[in-house]
């Protein structure tokens, strides 16, 4: 949801990405990003 909601890029800085890593950091996983419109958390 966090990919697609909010997927722009400013000057290199992709808010989508901050915003998938937040979500998440939230549900006690070390971060994440996304990969084709997908929120991918780390492990």
């Amino acid at each position: 949801v966090t990919c697609d909601l909010l997927s722009f890029e400013a000057k290199g800085f992709a808010a989508n990405h901050s915003l998938c890593a937040a979500h998440c950091l939230a549900i006690g996983r070390r971060g994440g990003s996304c990969e084709r419109g997908v929120c991918i958390c780390r492990r």
